[in-house]
C-alpha cells in the first residue's frame, strides 16, 4: 500500500480533486484505490477539539488505513488540511510500519482562493483562522506542489494522477 497526502487550504478543491480522480482515473485502471477524508472521519457537532475527539479521529483512520493494507488497497489518498509537516507525520505515524508516501500540495493565489471559499454557501465567511489554514497550507512542504488558479478540476486530477501513476 502506498499513501497520497492530497493537502491544501480549505476550499482549495481537495475533495473535488480527489473524487474526479477515483471516479475518472482509478475506475478505467486495475490499481486498487481508496479516498479517505479525516474531516468526515471526525464530523461531529457540537464542534470541539480535545483529547477525546483528536483520539477519534486518529483511532478512525488508523483503522481505516489498517483495514485498506488488510484488503489489498494499492493507493489510499487521505484528504486533509495539512496545514504543516507535522500533519503529514501523524498520518504516516498512524499508517502501517513502512508505508511509502508521498504528499502533494493543492495551491492557490488568495484570490482565486477566496472565490472558491466563498462560493460555497455552507461554509462561515473568511477569517482570520482560515486566512492562517491558508497560509499554512500554502507554506508547508510538498513532494509535489500543484497550482489550480485558472485550473479546472478535471486538469488538476489528470495532474494528480499522472503524478501517483494512474490512468490519464
Amino acid at each position: 500500500m502506498r499513501l497520497v497526502l492530497l493537502g491544501g487550504a480549505p476550499g482549495v478543491g481537495k475533495t473535488s480533486v480527489a473524487r474526479r480522480l477515483l471516479l475518472r482515473h482509478a475506475a478505467a485502471g486495475t490499481t486498487l484505490v481508496q479516498w479517505v477524508d479525516v474531516d468526515a472521519l471526525w464530523w461531529h457537532q457540537p464542534w470541539r477539539v480535545d483529547e477525546h475527539t483528536t483520539g477519534l479521529a486518529k483511532s478512525n483512520l488508523a483503522a481505516v488505513l489498517a483495514n485498506a493494507a488488510a484488503a489489498g488497497v494499492e493507493i489510499v489518498v487521505v484528504t486533509w488540511v495539512f496545514q504543516s509537516a507535522d500533519l503529514h507525520e501523524l498520518v504516516r505515524s498512524l499508517a502501517p510500519s513502512g508505508t511509502p508516501t508521498t504528499t502533494v500540495q493543492l495551491l492557490a493565489g488568495e484570490p482565486g482562493w477566496r472565490q472558491r471559499f466563498t462560493a460555497d454557501p455552507d461554509r462561515p465567511p473568511v477569517d482570520d483562522f482560515y486566512l492562517g489554514r491558508y497560509a499554512g497550507a500554502q507554506a508547508t512542504p510538498a513532494d509535489h506542489r500543484i497550482d489550480t488558479d485558472g485550473r479546472d478540476i478535471a486538469a488538476v486530477a489528470a495532474e494528480l494522477a499522472a503524478l501517483v501513476g494512474l490512468p490519464g
